[in-house]
């Protein structure tokens, strides 16, 4: 064991690292090799003598033993050289777990973000699936959501100020309305009364008992070897075996028969002898009016039928009394002779 020591002392011009064991020149405070802060100057030889053989001890089973231990072993070479050490302060080393503790925070730091980048290129290839990143986009769809729910409700506040201005409008256009109304219906009513009060004027002055000493028709019968007249002024001659005959080709629908006045006449109906009553046999052989027309020059209007009666008065009765200059007959359907295609009026009087 002497012959040791004196081999070491011989080998060693210098101190040696409590860390690591490295060999260090007079004069340094730090390791070059860990970095450690170099014990403080004093120890004794025999400590320094013992500190070079366990660090040659040391690097010799570094050299034999299997990469992977070093790290134990240098643990246990500074337990061992710990109590030849001096009491050393905190500055004096570095816990060895805070320093894997700075190691493991770094490899996660750098694993985070090298998952960031890829999860950003599975994203632009369109390879994420929708669930990873509906997390992700729910904040958007939220915003979307608030955006869409306030836009309806802007929209749905529009609608129902248009709805109100609508219905203001139609209010007042209802209320304009029933103003309009209530204001054309006294008119109305005004001028109404003004119609009744000329019509009655107009009765009043018209002439009765009513007076036709005038009448034309559309068309008449020319003359032949029997008579040498028919002519629409038969129907006023208070004959009965004289009578007007249409002309017209046919039966002669849409003929007629006017009776006219020089002034207004207050008329209240007719008496009417259809046909052509000379003889049954005369009435026979023409026709007939049956449906007829009786037009006022007022504007009154009546539709008629008359019966098929040979020499008879048929009474046609207005529904009030009527001012008028003349009365139209319009024949719109006949009963046909047996013989002839004319149709006749007898006798036309106006009560």
């Amino acid at each position: 064991m002497g012959a040791a020591n004196s081999n070491v002392s011989s080998r060693v011009p210098s101190r040696f690292c409590a860390h690591c064991g490295q060999r260090l020149e007079q004069g340094l405070r730090f390791c070059p090799n860990c970095g450690q802060r170099v014990a403080a100057a004093g120890r004794s030889q025999r400590q320094e003598l013992q500190a070079a053989e366990q660090a040659e001890s040391r690097n010799q089973r570094q050299e034999l033993q299997p990469a992977g231990h070093g790290q134990r072993q240098e643990l246990r070479n500074s337990e061992a050289i710990a109590p030849l050490l001096p009491l050393a302060t905190h500055d004096d080393f570095v816990d060895p777990r805070e320093s894997r503790v700075s190691y493991i925070g770094i490899g996660a730091g750098a694993a985070l973000l090298a998952v960031a980048a890829l999860l950003g290129v599975f994203f632009a290839l369109g390879i994420l699936p929708p669930k990873e990143i509906a997390t992700s986009s729910a904040p958007l769809v939220q915003t979307h959501s608030a955006w869409a729910t306030l836009t309806e409700a802007n929209a749905t506040d529009a609608g129902t100020t248009s709805t109100d201005a609508a219905a203001e409008d139609s209010s007042a256009a209802g209320e304009s309305s029933k103003s309009e109304s209530s204001t054309s219906e006294p008119s109305k009513s005004a001028t109404a009364n003004k119609d009744d009060k000329n019509k009655k004027d107009k009765l009043a002055a018209a002439q009765y008992p009513p007076v036709f000493n005038d009448a034309v028709a559309s068309t008449t019968l020319a003359p032949d070897q029997y008579v040498s007249y028919y002519g629409a002024l038969n129907a006023i001659d208070h004959n009965l075996t004289t009578a007007w005959n249409e002309g017209a080709k046919g039966p002669g629908k849409g003929e007629w028969l006017r009776l006219q006045a020089s002034g207004e006449q207050r008329v209240s109906g007719l008496r009417i002898v259809a046909g052509y009553p000379k003889n049954e046999a005369v009435y026979k052989n023409n026709n007939r009016p049956k449906e007829i027309t009786i037009e006022l020059s007022d504007g009154y209007k009546l539709k008629t039928t008359l019966n098929d009666e040979f020499g008879g008065w048929q009474r046609v009765e207005f529904d009030e009394a009527h001012a008028t200059k003349s009365v139209t007959l319009t024949i719109n359907s006949v009963y046909s002779g047996s013989k002839y295609d004319d149709t006749s009026f007898a006798e036309v009087e106006v009560f």
